[in-house]
C-alpha cells in the first residue's frame, strides 16, 4: 500500500564536472554535492514553480538542525570546512558559510539513499524529500522507500 509521495532534491556523485580549484581531492565530492543541492534550491522552477517556495522553506527553516550552535553532532566542523571550501571555490561571500554548513548538515541528517524503482539496487545517489523527512522513523521498519523516475517522486509503501 502506498502511504506517501514526495518531491525532493536528488544529488549524484556520478555527475562529472571539472574539479573545484583550491579544494583538496578528498573534499571534492562533498563540495560537488553541496553545489548540486544549492543550485536546485536557487532554481525557482525546480521541481515546479509552485512547489519550489514551499519545499525550499521546509529545507531552509524547518528541518533539523535549526542552527550550528545547538547541533552537537561531530559533523559540524566538517560541514563548516566543506562550506568554506565551497564559498572560496564559487566566489560566494564568507557570510554564507554558517548557512551553507547548516544546509550540509540538513542534507546529512535528512537524506535518503536512492533506490530507483521498487526492487532495484540502491544507487550512489541521495536525496532530500522534505515532507518524507517528517515521517516518524522506527527501529522496526515497516515500510520500503524508492524513487519513481516515471513520476519524479519519492514513494513510501508498507511492506
Amino acid at each position: 500500500t502506498l502511504i506517501h509521495r514526495s518531491y525532493g532534491y536528488i544529488c549524484s556523485p556520478t555527475i562529472k564536472r571539472e574539479p573545484f580549484e583550491g579544494v583538496p581531492a578528498d573534499k571534492q565530492l562533498s563540495v560537488q554535492l553541496l553545489e548540486q543541492l544549492v543550485l536546485m534550491l536557487e532554481d525557482s522552477s525546480y521541481p515546479t514553480p509552485r512547489l519550489h517556495k514551499a519545499m525550499k522553506k521546509v529545507v531552509m527553516s524547518e528541518l533539523q538542525p535549526q542552527n550550528l550552535q545547538d547541533w552537537k553532532g561531530k559533523q559540524t566542523n566538517e560541514s563548516r570546512l566543506i562550506a568554506e571550501l565551497f564559498c572560496k571555490a564559487t566566489s560566494r561571500p564568507d557570510t554564507q558559510i554558517d548557512e551553507l554548513a547548516r544546509l550540509g548538515l540538513v542534507a546529512v541528517v535528512n537524506s535518503h539513499q536512492i533506490q530507483y524503482e521498487f526492487g532495484q539496487f540502491v544507487s550512489e545517489d541521495w536525496g532530500i524529500f522534505p515532507s518524507a523527512s517528517f515521517i516518524n522513523h522506527s527501529c522496526w521498519p515497516n515500510c520500503n522507500a524508492f524513487y519513481s523516475r516515471k513520476y519524479n517522486e519519492f514513494w513510501i509503501q508498507t511492506i
